[in-house]
């Protein structure tokens, strides 16, 4: 019986994530973040002129996070006409890209992994951090699945493989210009050196490229998003060195702090397994790192989000937002060693998904309370949509069919509004 807890319990709580999924997003369809309509507008602005302005005559300026995610929502909305289905199909797009996610973790564990620990992590990324990613129509979700999709192909020596991996690595690259970073420990893994070389120069080649365009086109190497973040109000510049790092640090700690239940069962059986058989530490994962090429990348791609996270800082937006694709292989290398026999200790798996169902409960009467979404209050699609209806008022009291709007937080302003210029005085 307790053999068979181990086994079924973490899988039902990978069906559990999905339906998740599925009901979340039908449930909550208004409870989207206001800056996923920044990339709409822009890409719709981009769709119809052929410019890259937040409305048509705004002027031209790289206002959004990620390249990729605008142009295939600019493809998008030459197929649809309204905003309303932009932003809809935005929203669909990243419901079916995280349920391929929860089922992409769990294919790439279940390869090196005991099953209990795939579908416990898959079902914990489910059913605790996907759900605001998923309801959102952002980028990050597509990252993710992209990162799974090079692990797996990574494990496969065939030319088209090989082909398919480094075009799925290019495809990255363009999802924000950080993402580069990310790349590295697909290089450092690779176990052959020719082919390592082969993708270092494609990639390398693509980043190169797009800053070359982005600099012809928006006259700055760097995204504006990221010059803009150094400023106020996203960072204060009065705050020394010092003050700054340990802000920095305070958005990795802030991991930490969510994982403290995988990281106590981690050191209690480290300890429990070194005072009782005498175990050294260190000598099994040494041998697991010769061994596996997915736990190095795992250690590597987990090191590398964890230094881009200090980098970023504290993120408005959904919790750890910029260390999405960093959770699985966090909670995989905080629960490999005390689920390598899970068979024998039924209890720990059976723990782990109540308190992922106790989360899922949790983020659920959070997305029912008044203050949503809880990251910033009220900054919602819907609500900032509303302003929508006063500028028409004042377009059709003034006899000015175009206007000026000034403010921060436009997102739906981007994307509903007709004959509006925006400034954005986020600065964005």
């Amino acid at each position: 019986m307790g053999i068979l807890s181990a086994v079924s319990v973490p899988r039902a709580l990978e069906a559990l994530a999905l339906i998740a999924q599925i009901v979340v997003a039908w449930r909550y369809w208004n409870l989207t973040w206001d800056d996923s309509a920044i990339t709409l507008g822009f890409a719709r602005t981009f769709a119809f002129t052929g410019r890259i302005e937040p409305t048509p005559g705004s002027g031209i300026v790289e206002g959004y996070s990620t390249t990729l995610w605008m142009l295939l929502m600019a493809a998008v909305a030459r197929l649809v006409v309204s905003p309303a289905a932009l932003l809809a199909s935005a929203k669909l797009c990243t419901l079916l890209l995280n349920l391929a996610n929860v089922l992409l973790i769990r294919r790439w564990l279940s390869l090196w992994t005991p099953e209990v620990l795939a579908n416990l992590v898959a079902g914990t990324m489910g059913c605790e951090l996907m759900l605001y990613e998923t309801i959102n129509g952002m980028e990050t979700p597509l990252m993710l699945t992209l990162i799974l999709l090079m692990l797996l192909l990574l494990s496969n020596r065939g030319r088209a493989a090989y082909a398919c991996y480094v075009l799925l690595g290019a495809a990255f690259l363009l999802t924000r210009w950080e993402a580069a970073w990310l790349l590295v420990p697909f290089v450092l893994a690779e176990r052959s050196a020719r082919r390592a070389m082969v993708s270092s120069v494609a990639w390398l080649g693509v980043f190169a490229v797009s800053n070359l365009v982005r600099y012809r086109y928006f006259g700055s190497l760097v995204p504006n998003t990221i010059i803009a973040k150094r400023g106020i109000p996203y960072s204060d510049p009065s705050l020394g060195f010092g003050q700054q790092l340990l802000k920095h640090l305070g958005a990795a700690g802030s991991i930490l702090v969510y994982s403290e239940v995988m990281l106590v069962i981690l050191v209690g059986s480290f300890v429990a397994s070194y005072f009782s058989q005498h175990t050294p530490l260190m000598k099994p994962l040494l041998a697991a790192l010769r061994a596996s090429w997915q736990l190095r990348f795992a250690i590597l791609f987990l090191a590398f989000s964890f230094v881009l996270t200090v980098a970023i800082g504290p993120n408005w937006g959904p919790p750890a937002h910029s260390f999405y694709c960093g959770w699985p292989f966090l909670f995989c290398l905080l629960l490999l060693p005390v689920l390598s026999d899970a068979n024998h200790r039924p209890w720990i798996p059976a723990a782990l998904c109540l308190i992922a169902v106790v989360q899922l409960s949790s983020q659920i009467r959070e997305m029912n309370s008044t203050a949503v979404p809880a990251y910033m209050p009220g900054a919602t699609v819907a609500k900032v949509a509303l302003l929508n209806n006063a500028i028409a008022d004042v377009q059709s009291a003034s006899n000015h069919a175009s206007l000026v709007f000034a403010g921060p937080d436009i997102g739906a302003v981007l994307l509903y509004s007709n004959g509006v210029r925006v400034i954005d005085l986020g600065r964005l």
